[in-house]
């Protein structure tokens, strides 16, 4: 957008979408004091016509701040969505129970131990070690090569970068910035799947992930009206096929993740490297995941492209209903890419991953909507809460944590449980109970607890 087509559409309620696949719907306004500009949304309309308060902090309140007008691509005063519902999940069994695992469970998650005696890594990497030449191949990844160098030298952990590197293409118009956070974005999920196979097979005798499972198992065997949640910001597979195993739950279906025919509901809100978005518009030449990547690389796509041209239209690929959802998520809605449309990736399918990137403080639900609301609903109502490998810095799942007063029992399964509760800081409980890492719980102390 320029200066001359903002003074277009000024005034005017328009879906402005940007260049880094948000949609928002609103009336486009300057706030001269700063010079930014602002979408402020309907609803929020006399809010600031009633407020007399030029400040940033005032403005985004009540509007997404557009710092660069040219990350606007395009305005439209109608689009064409998809106007289903949000289907709610209708549970008839009890959640008491919530086991929230982080990146310290999948790294620590081997059987087998040292000379030392402690457990050995799994191979894993933690977030801050995505990069790390122990883990990340980035040869075929331009992008990741690109800022590898800025990487290194800025001396920063990868959360912290990349958000950086976000902020600098939400504030500004820079598409071969946004390129490379896309073929990143590639890379970390293609990073984690192959890990991931190579430690399926290696952990066979001696995943930790299984004997909690099992335990798991035995204590639904006495409790049928209840169900265990269990939300993981893990990328990887390693939890579902043990609950495969034990529960018998096909996870080549979405729909399976949670489910009221199921007594343990799975919630990955940051994505999996099983999960994608299929492309739908594709040229003829492209015919592999492979040429997918290249071809998103080599052709500068912008997000909006990505989302609404080459992965599907508008209509298939926004859900009106969500607009609500994010409100409730964020301080004011917005429209992003259609989380319904997230698949089970099937063999030979072309396809976007459906994950959230290890950023710092950037933090979104990237799982169908039914899923978030049923997290929710679980989050707000338990009465034993489980940490496992997680560091507590998830700010907007936090943000319904702290809402739940019903906590009597926390336990914290963390070789730094000080650090995890100064980041939980705000969330009610009761009794609290700390262990050292997951292997040593599931062998050593998990009688303790149940």
């Amino acid at each position: 957008m320029t200066d001359s087509e903002f003074y277009e559409v000024e005034g005017k309620l328009m879906y402005f979408f940007t260049y880094y696949g948000d949609v928002y719907y609103g009336i486009m306004v300057p706030n001269h004091t700063s010079g930014y500009y602002y979408i402020i949304p309907p609803y929020k309309l006399r809010e600031y016509n009633d407020s007399n308060n030029e400040t940033e902090d005032s403005y985004k309140k009540i509007g997404w701040e557009i710092k660069d007008l040219r990350i606007i691509t395009k305005y439209k005063e109608q689009i064409d969505y998809n106007q289903s519902n949000i289907t709610s999940i209708p549970f008839t069994t009890q959640c008491k129970r919530l086991f929230v695992f982080g990146a310290g469970a999948s790294a620590y998650c081997s059987l087998v131990k040292t000379d030392e005696k402690d457990f050995e890594r799994s191979g894993l990497p933690m977030g801050d070690e995505i990069f790390s030449k122990d883990f990340c191949v980035s040869s075929f990844y331009e992008g990741l090569q690109s800022v590898l160098p800025i990487f290194e030298a800025k001396s920063l952990d990868v959360e912290s970068f990349l958000q950086l590197y976000y902020n600098k293409i939400r504030d500004t118009y820079d598409v071969v910035s946004l390129r490379n956070l896309i073929n990143i974005q590639i890379c970390v999920q293609e990073t984690i799947r192959r890990i991931n196979k190579d430690i399926q097979l290696s952990l066979e005798r001696y995943n930790a992930y299984s004997m909690f499972v099992s335990y798991l198992r035995y204590l639904l065997q006495n409790e049928q009206n209840q169900r265990i949640s269990i939300v993981s910001f893990n990328y990887d597979t390693l939890l579902e096929k043990c609950i495969k195993d034990g529960f018998l739950i096909d996870y080549n279906n979405i729909e399976n993740y949670v489910s009221p025919n199921y007594q343990i509901q799975l919630y990955k809100p940051h994505g999996s490297i099983n999960w994608g978005w299929v492309a739908k518009n594709l040229p003829s030449h492209i015919q592999s995941q492979d040429d997918f990547i290249q071809y998103l690389y080599d052709e500068l796509f912008d997000l909006d492209t990505l989302y609404f041209e080459i992965l599907g239209d508008t209509k298939h690929n926004i859900k009106s209903h969500s607009w609500g959802l994010e409100c409730e998520n964020h301080q004011v809605g917005r429209y992003t890419i259609n989380m319904d449309a997230i698949s089970v990736i099937k063999n030979n399918e072309i396809y976007y991953p459906s994950i959230l990137p290890p950023y710092k403080d950037k933090d979104d639900f990237i799982m169908p909507y039914s899923q978030q609301y049923a997290m929710k609903k679980d989050i707000k109502s338990v009465e034993e809460l489980y940490l496992i490998g997680w560091k507590g810095s998830e700010k907007l799942f936090l943000k319904y944590l702290k809402e739940n007063k019903n906590i009597r029992k926390l336990v914290i399964v963390d070789p730094k449980a000080e650090a995890v509760l100064k980041n939980i800081e705000g969330v009610d409980f009761g009794e609290i109970k700390t262990y050292k890492s997951f292997s040593d719980f599931v062998v050593e102390k998990i009688r303790e607890v149940f």
